[in-house]
């Protein structure tokens, strides 16, 4: 689609229409929509998602940004609390939760919500896009804290993660 989210919005309504059962295809449309910025076709494909598979995790994310299309900061927070509860959305939560925690001027609490979870994957690598995304948040936290040498650091981190070669 070539990043051109109204027209890849009108090709997934396509395809939900032909195949109105795919989960898949019903989920990009809620990404589609997200990124498009139609956050009522966003809520209402990732619902539809949910209630065809409740742990299809990429549909909280749509939910999470209509919510915060709202100015509902308290749904996004809910919406990013039930990722986290399903299996492989702990990551996105933990970013999502952050970014919220900063927004509303939280550093603490985001870098709290960072650090908590990279304690909990101690041992397991995160890397790529993944890994860059974590550690330049935390870079941002910390210079928002004051902590310019812990930021530096992050931030190469960050930098060195984003610069690995992708397989």
């Amino acid at each position: 689609y070539a990043r051109n989210f109204p027209e890849a919005l009108e090709r997934g309504k396509q395809a939900v229409d032909t195949y109105p059962g795919n989960v898949l295809s019903r989920a990009n449309l809620a990404l589609y929509g997200m990124y498009a910025g139609d956050f009522d076709t966003a809520r209402e494909q990732a619902e539809e998602t949910l209630t065809q598979n409740p742990s299809y995790a990429t549909a909280f994310v749509p939910l999470a940004m209509a919510a915060l299309d709202r100015g509902d900061l308290d749904a996004a927070r809910t919406e990013y609390q039930k990722l986290a509860a399903i299996d492989g959305g702990r990551r996105i939560a933990t970013v999502g939760l952050a970014d919220l925690a900063l927004f509303e001027g939280r550093a603490d609490e985001a870098r709290a919500t960072l650090d908590a979870y990279l304690q909990s994957e101690e041992g397991q690598e995160i890397d790529g896009v993944a890994g860059a995304v974590l550690w330049s948040m935390l870079a941002e936290t910390a210079a928002l804290q004051g902590d310019a040498s812990a930021s530096e650091t992050f931030a190469s981190k960050a930098l060195e993660l984003s610069r690995a070669p992708r397989i």
